[in-house]
């Protein structure tokens, strides 16, 4: 997993996801906010350095123990709403929109052979569900560029 840039000049990270899906984690060209883009490429979150302060919690929760937070709660983190609670198979999962007001999810991969979590964005123009499916390995290599980005709004 290497940083390189777009033929703008914007910082990516590219990588697949377990099932080979072509992602990335990419610095967004929004002048007004900080933001990347991350996702599989046809349709990605759009997600402030807010919402990715908001995230960090629960990615390293999952990096540490392999699930995420067993406990429901509600409420704002960085000026960020979310939901943390059982989805319909029981599983924990994270709901949230992201900047552009997509609705997104993350939440534990049912029937993985080693701990996985999903990452769902769903889209309100095509209204398609694009998930990502990223094991503990592959979110350990790109939390260097979610905390960079966190702290600074620059993923390199």
């Amino acid at each position: 997993m290497e940083l390189s840039h777009t033929l703008r000049g914007f910082a990516i990270v590219n990588f697949e996801d377990i099932r080979g899906a072509d992602c990335s984690l990419q610095k967004s060209s929004l002048e007004s906010l900080d933001c990347i883009w991350f996702g599989q490429h046809e349709h990605r979150m759009h997600l402030t350095q807010g919402q990715v302060l908001t995230l960090l919690p629960f990615i390293r929760h999952f990096l540490e123990r392999g699930d995420l937070c067993l406990e429901e709660q509600e409420g704002h983190f960085a000026g960020v709403q979310f939901l943390l609670g059982r989805n319909k198979e029981g599983g924990m999962e994270m709901k949230f929109n992201d900047h552009d007001r997509e609705p997104c999810w993350m939440e534990m991969a049912e029937g993985m052979v080693a701990p996985t979590v999903c990452f769902s964005v769903l889209s309100q123009d095509t209204r398609a569900l694009v998930e990502m499916y990223l094991d503990q390995a592959t979110l350990q290599a790109l939390l260097v560029f979610f905390e960079r980005f966190a702290s600074t709004g620059e993923i390199e």
